[in-house]
């Protein structure tokens, strides 16, 4: 193989990674800035022509139909590679998914430990109302107060051991659902700064230009620390398989044996 088809192949395939990288940015409200990118970005001039105004009044500039074309494009061949599994999915895409996710498992698990809450709590109320109609002179009154005492070491036993985990875990699912909405602000902090900065093009104020060009980059720094953040959160973020919620089942069941084992002493 000669050197020039070498150097011609590897141009085409850095080109379909930049094609491929480009296409993902283009969908992603917050991409992560390349090294160099984050040095030339505020060198870049942009020059803006056929502005056209929106409905909150702020300053955009109007694409081109050929512009369009290939932005559609873009985004047809970005879910393509996605439905094939040959990139990933943008993270605003993601990061939705995963939070509609989150707290639909928090429902679910609401439900789940206010469920056994509420039994393991009617244990000790019939136990209560058991022992105060017994009488002190019988036998019912040491079973009452057997009952009693099993019934509390019984709810502290399942709010230890059971209720305890389920906790933590909404916990964990409520934490990564905050995170997710603080990158959405900045994500709303990106766009106002994008569209200051077009404002400001329009006018053609050169001081305020370049303090919106700051603004916009420290916008896209905390939302992109904002985001590496929260994809590391993810990776450590183990999911809840449906056997793990058979087994919290499981365990209370053995715990309501062991009550009942306990009061027939």
């Amino acid at each position: 193989m000669s050197f020039s088809t070498l150097h011609l192949q590897t141009n085409r395939i850095y080109s379909r990674k930049r094609s491929v990288q480009s296409v993902e940015n283009y969908n992603d409200s917050c991409p992560l800035l390349e090294a160099d990118e984050r040095h030339i970005s505020h060198l870049q001039s942009e020059h803006i022509q056929d502005v056209r105004h929106i409905d909150d009044g702020v300053l955009y500039a109007k694409k081109s139909f050929i512009k369009r074309i290939q932005s559609h494009k873009n985004r047809l061949m970005q879910r393509f590679l996605v439905a094939c599994r040959l990139a990933d999915p943008p993270r605003d895409q993601l990061f939705n998914k995963t939070q509609a996710s989150n707290r639909l498992e928090m429902k679910q698990l609401l439900r789940i430990r206010n469920s056994l809450h509420n039994h393991s709590q009617s244990v000790v109320d019939l136990s209560e109302t058991l022992l105060s109609n017994s009488t002190h002179v019988s036998k019912d009154y040491d079973l009452g107060v057997n009952i009693q005492n099993s019934s509390l070491a019984f709810r502290d036993q399942a709010a230890k051991e059971i209720l305890e985990k389920i906790n933590y875990r909404i916990a964990e699912l409520k934490r990564i659902d905050l995170l997710i909405e603080d990158r959405a602000k900045l994500v709303l902090d990106i766009e106002y700064a994008k569209r200051a900065l077009l404002l400001e093009h329009q006018r053609g104020n050169v001081t305020r230009i370049a303090e919106r060009r700051q603004a916009l980059e420290a916008a896209q720094c905390h939302c992109e620390q904002s985001t590496r953040f929260i994809s590391d959160q993810l990776k450590c973020m183990r999911l809840i398989r449906d056997t793990e919620v058979l087994g919290l089942f499981q365990e209370y069941a053995l715990l309501v044996v062991k009550f009942f084992e306990g009061v027939n002493r």
